[in-house]
């Protein structure tokens, strides 16, 4: 998605890349809920696929949770990741071209590996904001042991037996967050990234059915992410009777 925003020339870019970056200023807490509303056990398109005979139990879970995180944090790793491809020297590319190199073994060969600083700088990112976040799981995970929710379970719990293990529950959280970046940081040392540039990044001139194609996937990619938004806002006008609604009107009917 990054290459393409950033080497195929399509209308509509900069909107694009700003409805892209709408779920970074999102509370992560508050995605669970918009989809809850949509794919939950009485979610309105799980009851419309279930009365159209299409078995769908709900999002709760661990491919719940997976879909949150992919959707709400994938603009850390595409943000630094599509200033990394716009920072590579045309030159080299050329270069390497000029060479015999076919333009996919370029982008494998020289193009991809510039821009690897960026694209672990947004792992790291994601893989903190997945590792510390409680929000997401704790609506989400059910019964499955998460080490944010299990840590704030035994610190607020006057019942555990060992209060204290929410201590090391924190502290491997920290381990595990040092030893991702100590790997993060010993796989950079031992490369050396550089590019000069002198010259812009041009965009590449490719066959209409795959800048199509290209084009297609990033609003595919965006419009879903953005369909948890669109439905806070929709059903915000709607009018809901939950159980509480029901009883009164039992009440009034007696």
């Amino acid at each position: 998605m990054a290459f393409t925003i950033a080497r195929l020339d399509f209308p509509g870019k900069l909107l694009l890349i700003g409805l892209a970056a709408l779920p970074s200023f999102c509370h992560r807490s508050s995605a669970p809920m918009r989809l809850l509303l949509l794919l939950g056990r009485s979610g309105i398109v799980t009851q419309a696929l279930n009365a159209w005979g299409v078995p769908f139990g709900s999002i709760y879970g661990t491919p719940g949770i997976v879909t949150v995180y992919a959707l709400t944090l994938y603009p850390y790793v595409l943000l630094p990741t599509l200033a990394g491809f716009k920072a590579i020297d045309a030159s080299v590319e050329e270069a390497a071209q000029n060479l015999g190199s076919s333009r996919l073994r370029t982008i494998w060969t020289v193009t991809l590996p510039i821009v690897i600083p960026s694209i672990l700088s947004g792992a790291l990112l994601v893989f903190i904001e997945t590792i510390e976040n409680f929000g997401v799981p704790v609506v989400l995970a059910e019964d499955k042991p998460i080490l944010a929710v299990e840590a704030y379970k035994l610190f607020i719990g006057e019942t555990a037996t060992n209060p204290s293990a929410a201590s090391v529950l924190g502290t491997l959280l920290i381990f595990l967050t040092a030893t991702v970046l100590i790997i993060q940081r010993r796989y950079l040392a031992n490369r050396h990234f550089a590019t000069r540039a002198s010259l812009s990044t041009p965009t590449i001139k490719v066959q209409r059915s795959w800048r199509i194609i290209g084009v297609v996937y990033c609003w595919a990619v965006v419009l879903l992410a953005l369909i948890p938004f669109f439905a806070i806002v929709v059903l915000s006008f709607m009018e809901f009777r939950g159980t509480g609604a029901a009883f009164c009107l039992q009440l009034q009917e007696l």
